[in-house]
């Protein structure tokens, strides 16, 4: 079925479609003005005639047709235009003019003046028969002026539009409406009455074989029920299509409702059997508030019922796993026979009844399942589970579910029964099965969820997407994207590259690439290294240092030239964890070590001193060179001689009273570290500096000096 383009209409189409149809009608009201001097022969009428009919065509080119309904008889502003777009139009609101007032008034009159409920005009009309239509809806402007009409006036009206076999306009008349006595809303009650009146009109078509009749029968009632969207408006329709069809010779309520339902489109249909199962629940519960008026409560559980049947006929045509649930249902309340259902929900209700026995016997099932040797039986088994196991996770058995694919873990190692168990999660793929797996891992605590998230992993590159998607996910709970990415990593190299073209394709949020690059990073291939320094550059500071830790895994000059460049990045924090990556690989790039000479050297009071977290951290990445040697230059050892010299010392060389001293903090460290670095001129200062007078430096200066000896002897 296509699909209705006036629900994809935008705010924007919607008004400039309001705007024509304030024209369209302005127009239209307008030539009531002319009654008495309507000349259809003029050369100047005719032209109008066709400019109004192009307005007309230009207006409903994506619609079936345009009404025009009254809602309130004291109101005149209380005239619709249904039809254009997903809602009504309040045509009063579309009239812009200083003389708008005056046009809806005398619209709002016609209306009431000639007992008119509605009018429509389908899009189908040609200009012959509009011209001729504009005759006619004058003259009857006219008669306003000259007489009162009688109650029977919009029947007359529609009348002369037959006579002059005007049939793309249909006029329904105030005493025409049916569904009074039920105290049905408004909507319905003109859409019952004007699929009546466009049946009881087809006798009318004289010589027309039966073919015909029933595709103009299909066409009229499709044009009027097809722009409803309302479920409840839709609801109320079928259950009261008796009044169609009550005293119509040649019209049946079954070939009404057949065609009313080809009209509703297909999700529509299913949302209506759901909400009409349930009525049927509180009825037998006793606990309906639906409010039944003008009929018993028993017709009208009865209209329900057959309402359903046919709905579900409807349902069944189409074979959809979305109706195999109200199909399910209609079936065990009697209302569609099981040969009468399509195989989908054949195989659900056997499959339930599968399920049942395997939930009642499930130890004796799965130890004889478990302990069978032979290819033929465990395929039978697992033909049946593949039925079952969505039953089993419908009906919330995650237990069951989960200790049978444990066992399929195990199976699947096995080349006997590899490719059976493969055969079974194709099967699975289209069952909703993924998808529930996923939904009971979600509402397990983290640390039990293990079992399911192998479960989902044994679907391999077929669930990536979906597992993707949930990363992706712009309003996803932390806890669910977590799962997604700890079922990818199980899934391991089928998951790398639907990855890495997420991280490419640059659609998602920050935190979404974050957690894409961690799981990549944890299923470790070398593939990623070019993604990851791409997102170096990322303007959100945790995707850099998530593609930073990522990066720093792999080897390679690439790699620390990448690593190297972070040194400069502008958060304090991603340059300390460079530092720290870099001192960890014992780094010797000029650009790393020249970053740590500018962050640790002694500066002048009046100079800007980085802040002493990145001090310390470059100085505590210096003791991890024990086993590497430092070139020369940049003069490292010289930088660290100069942060512990003794203050006093300082204070005696010339040029020297302006700086400013470390804090005693990032000096133990800097002693620490010309321990593991310092050459044979770091040997006096340690000896000095292990006799300080201050007895935590001493000590620290005593034990670097232990090990720098033991540097110097080799050992």
């Amino acid at each position: 079925m296509s699909v209705d383009p006036r629900q994809e209409m935008d705010t924007a189409q919607v008004r400039a479609i309001s705007q024509r149809c304030g024209e369209f009608t302005m127009a239209l009201v307008r030539t009531l003005s002319q009654a008495g001097t309507y000349n259809p022969d003029h050369p100047l009428v005719k032209q109008a005639a066709e400019e109004l009919f192009h307005k007309f065509k230009e207006l409903t080119a994506h619609a079936v047709e345009i009404a025009y309904v009254l809602t309130s008889t004291v109101d005149d502003r209380g005239i619709l235009v249904e039809g254009l777009c997903p809602d009504p139009i309040e045509v009063a609101k579309t009239f812009k003019s200083l003389l708008g007032a005056h046009f809806i008034n005398k619209f709002h009159e016609y209306f009431l003046r000639n007992k008119i409920a509605s009018f429509s005009i389908k899009n189908a009309i040609e200009l012959e028969e509009f011209e001729k239509f504009l005759v006619i809806w004058v003259s009857w402007g006219l008669r306003l002026d000259e007489e009162a009409s009688g109650a029977d006036s919009a029947l007359a009206l529609s009348d002369q539009l037959l006579e002059n076999e005007i049939y793309h306009v249909t006029i329904v008349g105030l005493d025409e409406v049916v569904g009074g006595a039920r105290h049905l809303n408004w909507a319905v009650k003109i859409a019952l009455t004007r699929i009546r009146k466009d049946i009881s009109r087809l006798p009318m078509l004289v010589g027309a074989t039966p073919e015909y009749i029933q595709k103009v029968k299909i066409q009229a009632i499709s044009d009027i029920v097809r722009p409803i969207a309302r479920l409840d408006l839709l609801r109320d329709i079928l259950l009261n299509l008796d009044l169609v069809s009550e005293g119509q010779i040649g019209s049946h309520e079954e070939d009404i409702f057949d065609v009313v339902l080809q009209a509703i489109p297909e999700a529509s249909l299913n949302q209506l059997a759901l909400e009409l199962l349930d009525l049927i629940e509180s009825y037998d519960q006793k606990a309906m508030k639906h409010r039944v008026v003008g009929r018993e409560v028993l017709h009208f559980i009865d209209a329900v019922k057959q309402v359903l049947r046919q709905i579900s006929l409807r349902l069944a045509t189409f074979d959809s796993p979305e109706h195999r649930i109200v199909l399910v249902q209609c079936h065990l309340r009697g209302l569609i026979g099981f040969e009468e259902l399509p195989p989908g929900a054949k195989r659900k209700i056997t499959a339930g009844k599968s399920a049942d026995r395997y939930i009642e016997f499930s130890d004796v099932y799965f130890e004889d399942f478990k302990n069978c040797e032979s290819t033929e039986t465990f395929e039978k088994y697992t033909t049946i589970l593949a039925e079952v196991i969505p039953e089993l996770l419908e009906r919330g058995r995650v237990d069951l579910v989960t200790k049978l694919f444990e066992f399929f873990g195990c199976c699947v190692k096995e080349p006997k029964f590899q490719g059976l168990v493969t055969n079974m999660l194709s099967k699975l793929e289209t069952g909703g099965v993924i998808d529930a797996l996923i939904d009971a891992a979600e509402a397990l605590p983290r640390e039990s969820r293990g079992s399911l998230e192998n479960a989902v992993a044994m679907f391999g590159k077929s669930v990536v997407p979906i597992l993707i998607s949930m990363l992706g996910a712009d309003l996803s709970d932390v806890s669910s994207k977590r799962l997604a990415s700890s079922i990818l990593v199980k899934i391991n190299e089928p998951a790398v590259r639907p990855l890495i073209d997420g991280l490419k394709s640059r659609r998602y949020l920050a935190d979404s690439v974050r957690l894409m690059i961690q799981t990549l990073s944890e299923i470790g291939p070398e593939d990623g290294k070019p993604v990851y320094i791409e997102h170096m550059n990322h303007q959100n500071v945790k995707v850099r240092e998530a593609a930073l830790t990522a990066l720093a895994r792999f080897e390679g000059s690439d790699v620390e030239e990448a690593l190297a460049r972070v040194l400069q990045d502008d958060d304090e924090t991603l340059s300390r964890r460079a530092i720290q990556l870099l001192g960890a690989r014992n780094s010797v790039h000029p650009a790393f070590l020249d970053a740590i000479l500018q962050t640790i050297k002694m500066r002048n009071r009046n100079e800007e001193e980085p802040s002493e977290a990145l001090q310390g951290t470059a100085l505590r990445a210096l003791l991890d060179y024990a086993k590497t040697s430092l070139p020369e230059s940049p003069p490292i050892e010289a930088e660290l001689r100069e942060i512990v010299a003794p203050v006093r010392l300082k204070q005696l060389l010339p040029g020297r009273l302006g700086v400013r001293p470390k804090p005693d903090s990032l000096v133990l460290i800097a002693i620490e570290a010309l321990g593991v670095i310092g050459g044979q001129k770091s040997t006096a200062t340690l000896v000095t500096l292990s006799q300080d007078s201050d007895k935590e430096k001493a000590e620290v200066a005593g034990k670097a000096l232990h090990v720098l000896l033991r540097r110097q002897q080799g050992s």
